[in-house]
């Protein structure tokens, strides 16, 4: 399946295959900006574990969460 996000300016498309065999999520992460990061992590369900906010160096602030296969989520704000 493929998706398409698209906002009038930019798009964005994400690609879910899901194949044959054991899934493994090694090294894959997701990353999703945000227009305020304080407002996201104040609306996360009770119990949801994250780490950060983090500053980055280039102006961006990052949030880091796993969902339950161990896929890593990275949620921000900044940039571009």
């Amino acid at each position: 399946m493929i998706l398409q996000f698209p906002d009038g300016h930019r798009e964005a498309l994400l690609e879910i295959y899901d194949g044959p065999g054991t899934q493994n999520f090694v090294g894959l992460s997701l990353q999703f900006r945000v227009d305020n990061l304080e407002s996201f992590i104040a609306n996360l369900p009770a119990g949801v574990s994250f780490q950060g906010p983090d500053q980055r160096p280039w102006g961006s602030t990052y949030l880091y969460l796993r969902d339950p296969n161990g896929i890593q989520v990275i949620v921000y704000e900044g940039g571009w």
